[in-house]
């Protein structure tokens, strides 16, 4: 009868503790609650510790604020890329494209492979050929 009240209690105290674990996310962030520049350090220092999952929350987040900044946007890109997240990644990749073609001319590239990836070959096909067609390699005159 005492083993099973013991048992019973661990049980329950466990659950207890687990609920707490669960509320405490990101409200409780002091990170979310930072202004926009010192967010978007933190999140870029994320990255390249290759901590992706909290750096790609902090990058959302990021987006919500400033949903035409394109830095952000391919940023989302490249983590989706790195998780292998590839519908997402060919979608940011395309967007940060569309808000500055001047500054990321690479990124029909990684759109195409993106797409080559998820399986959508007709769309990789014609961002390939865009990037082939608009944007010469260094070798070429």
């Amino acid at each position: 009868m005492r083993r099973k009240l013991l048992i019973l209690s661990l049980i329950t105290a466990l659950f207890c503790v687990s609920s707490v674990i669960v509320k405490a996310g990101p409200k409780d962030d002091p990170i979310s609650k930072l202004p926009f520049k010192k967010k978007l350090k933190y999140a870029n220092i994320l990255y390249k510790e290759r901590s992706i999952y909290t750096a790609l929350e902090y990058y959302l987040q990021l987006k919500k604020e400033q949903p035409r900044n394109p830095y952000i946007t391919y940023m989302l890109g490249e983590c989706c890329m790195f998780l292998k997240d590839y519908p997402p990644a060919a979608n940011y990749f395309a967007e940060a494209f569309a808000l500055a073609p001047d500054i990321y001319r690479e990124l029909p590239f990684k759109e195409g492979l993106m797409r080559k990836q998820n399986g959508e070959y007709i769309k990789a096909i014609e961002r390939f050929t865009f990037y082939r067609d608009n944007y010469k390699g260094k070798n070429k005159k």
